[in-house]
């Protein structure tokens, strides 16, 4: 493989144990079983292009590996897991428009590639473009070239598409770049001059645009850079020894950030390319394990002390003391008091301010958190991917409810452990009309006070999982973002308050949520389903959307057949549909326009009491079950209130048996008397009653 080189510029802030891999700088040992997708990279006339990195991410925007075309175009990937890829085929230096596979523009776009562990998949082969060409020469004000300065090229959306880098001579030129209008940043931070867009603009929106042609090239795009401004210091513990590795941020009078500097072994800093301003400094003390401040020994931008800076010049002296942070450690366990790696440990100050204190678990389960000021903190011990239930410190749902850490700033706060629940999990599959599996569709699990919980994303073939979540009910969204569907909300729902409740159980797989969503380009109509009367009931339709036992709305494809059926429930009778429909059978609409249908489901009062087989629908009265009723019968009741006024003078001695249900097999419920009762004559013996 040819070795590239590139530029990197990274940060982190208190993440202890995190460990940062650039898989794409290093060629890493795959085993034998590991998946690979191979193919060719050609241009127009098909002659192999070499030097184009073709990365392969998974449904979830993960970056898995890459691989690197050789003199004849060819590239192999390998190391991937079972599972469906996206490829994307970056141009970069060798003049070509990067692109998606098959020809596609975006990730979201790309067609997927399935990959089998222990086999290829062979034949991903694109053929790309060659892209226009911006070049120029970016010199100082006495017209001298800059070296060192990037060029970056934005499109119309804003998205970076290529860049270039200053020569000595201040010259540059930029390739790969697709036909359409561009945004230009002159970026000086690292060559000491004042950052620009062109024409000497100073935003993306007020840049002037350049025109750009595949296959051609627009020259003298030009800039004339200011020096900026320079601030200087040292960054020292109490002792005034230097402190290494502190990053010191320049924010401008609006909060942007605007450039940075890094303390050496003695702790000398310096940041370049200010414009003239105002700049409030933060020393972020990271890994270092000092305490996070602002300039002048402050807590809080707001309260920063402001450093003046002029064009030209260098503001020096402006230093900073930084004191030893508090440190917090412990394990992350599984009930079986086994250490879970991989889970964010996050504290939170009383103001629910992060401010990048985290920790990472290791292998073990162990982490640790540094750089904390003296204080009381929440800490948050995120699942996430792991499949446990993300929880607060002790054991807690919420920051409200969590135990407060103590920290004192030098010293460590040990064991603060936690044991994490293996949470449940929701499966399903997402399809068309036809049944084929939608990919790239993102389904997001909400709790009942519609805080979003975790999600999952879903495969080449529809398929999605949601790990991690706690014992509860949930709501699903299906969003269909741009996969070309339309979203919705389980079951086929418009909204959360609308859809169908999930119950998951923590350890338990609830399967079979599944959704099949609509395309966006298809016009929709809307069926507004009303449930009404005194008994209750189910409607459900035919394609699927409506299953329900209250009054919802839900959306259908234009001109669409649909059919509603009415289930009732027990003690209720179908009394028909209105509106839209008229009838007691199966209702059939078809969908040209919005609709409007209401069902009625009555209580079935002429069958709720029984004596020798015959239905009567009271006790009383001159139709009702006592009045012919003989001494030593039983009356059998539904398990449903009776509103009457009970006087039994029959002289009669019967018995009432209540809470049966609508076939009369057992009565393991129990009827309710509405309404005075006396007895005047006679015995009465109960069963399964109860009188208000």
């Amino acid at each position: 493989m040819t070795e590239k080189k590139v530029k990197i510029s990274m940060r982190f802030c208190n993440v202890v144990g995190a460990t940062v891999t650039l898989l794409s700088l290093l060629w890493i040992a795959s085993p034998a079983s590991a998946g690979t997708i191979s193919g060719q990279v050609t241009n127009s006339m098909g002659t192999g292009i070499a030097d184009v990195w073709v990365d392969a991410y998974d449904t979830s925007w993960n970056y898995m590996n890459s691989g690197y075309t050789q003199s004849d175009g060819s590239y192999s990937i390998e190391g991937l897991p079972t599972g469906s890829y996206k490829l994307k085929f970056t141009g970069g230096d060798s003049g070509y428009v990067t692109q998606w596979y098959n020809n596609k523009t975006s990730f979201d776009d790309a067609d997927f590639v399935a990959v089998t562990e222990g086999s290829t998949t062979g034949g991903i082969d694109a053929t790309m473009v060659l892209g226009g060409t911006v070049s120029g020469r970016v010199t100082n004000s006495s017209g001298s070239g800059i070296a060192g300065v990037w060029v970056h090229a934005y499109d119309a959306s804003s998205y970076y598409i290529n860049g270039g880098y200053t020569q000595a001579d201040g010259n540059y030129t930029i390739v790969g770049i697709p036909t359409g209008n561009i945004r230009l940043e002159f970026n000086g931070r690292d060559s000491g001059y004042v950052s620009q867009w062109y024409n000497n603009k100073t935003s993306m929106d007020s840049a002037d645009a350049v025109a750009v042609t595949e296959g051609s090239t627009t020259g003298g795009i030009d800039a004339t850079m200011v020096l900026g401004g320079t601030v200087t210091g040292q960054v020292t513990n109490s002792t005034g020894t230097g402190i290494a590795d502190v990053w010191v941020d320049a924010y401008d009078s609006s909060g942007n950030w605007m450039n940075s500097g890094y303390t050496q072994a003695d702790g000398n800093y310096t940041i370049v390319g200010l414009p003239t301003g105002s700049y409030k400094l933060k020393f972020i003390g990271g890994d270092s394990g000092y305490v996070t401040q602002w300039y002048n020994n402050k807590t809080s931008m707001d309260s920063a002390d402001a450093v003046a800076v002029t064009e030209g010049s260098t503001t020096g002296g402006i230093d900073a003391t930084m004191v030893l942070g508090g440190t917090v450690s412990g394990r992350v366990t599984n009930s079986s008091g086994s250490g879970i790696a991989g889970v964010w440990v996050q504290a939170y100050d009383s103001s629910w301010n992060n401010i990048c204190y985290n920790g990472y678990t290791q292998a073990d389960g162990t982490y640790t958190i540094v750089g904390l000021p003296t204080g009381s903190y929440k800490l948050k011990f995120n699942g996430g991917d792991s499949g446990y239930v993300t929880q607060w410190y002790n054991n807690k749902t919420s920051m409200d409810s969590a135990d407060a850490v103590a920290v004192t700033a030098g010293g460590t706060t040990n064991g603060i452990n936690a044991t994490l629940a293996l949470g449940g999990t929701v499966s399903g599959r997402v399809t068309n009309s036809s049944g084929g599996g939608i990919a790239g569709v993102w389904v997001y699990a909400y709790d009942a006070s519609s805080y979003y919980i975790n999600g999952g994303y879903t495969q080449a073939d529809g398929t999605y999982t949601i790990v991690g979540l706690p014992t509860g009910n949930y709501r699903l969204e299906f969003n269909g973002g741009d996969s070309g569907y339309l979203g919705q909300w389980y079951n086929n729902k418009a909204s959360f308050d609308s859809a169908d409740a999930v119950v998951v159980t923590a350890g338990s797989i609830t399967g079979g949520i599944n959704a099949v969503l609509i395309p966006s380009d298809v016009d929709q109509v809307t069926l507004d389903l009303t449930i009404s009367g005194s008994g209750s009931g189910t409607v459900t339709s035919n394609p699927t959307g409506i299953a329900t036992n209250t009054s919802v709305s839900a959306q259908f494809s234009k001109g669409s057949a649909l059919v509603l059926h009415a289930t009732l429930d027990q003690y209720s009778l179908f009394s028909g549909w209105s509106g839209d429909c008229i009838g007691t059978g199966d209702c059939s609409l078809a969908m040209d326009t919005d609709k409007s249908v209401t069902a009625t489901f009555d209580k079935n009062t002429a069958e709720q009491v029984r004596l020798n087989g015959t239905y009567y629908s009271s006790i009383m009265g001159a139709s009702g079950a006592y009045q012919a009723a003989t001494s030593g019968n039983t009356i059998l009741i539904w398990g449903t209130e009776l509103i009457e006024s009970f006087i039994f003078d029959g002289g009669k001695a019967v018995a009432l048996e209540g809470g049966y249900d609508s076939d009369y097999m057992n009565n393991s419920g129990y009827t309710t008397f509405i309404g005075p009762v006396t007895l005047q004559n006679g015995s009465l013996t109960v069963e399964n009653l109860i009188i208000e």
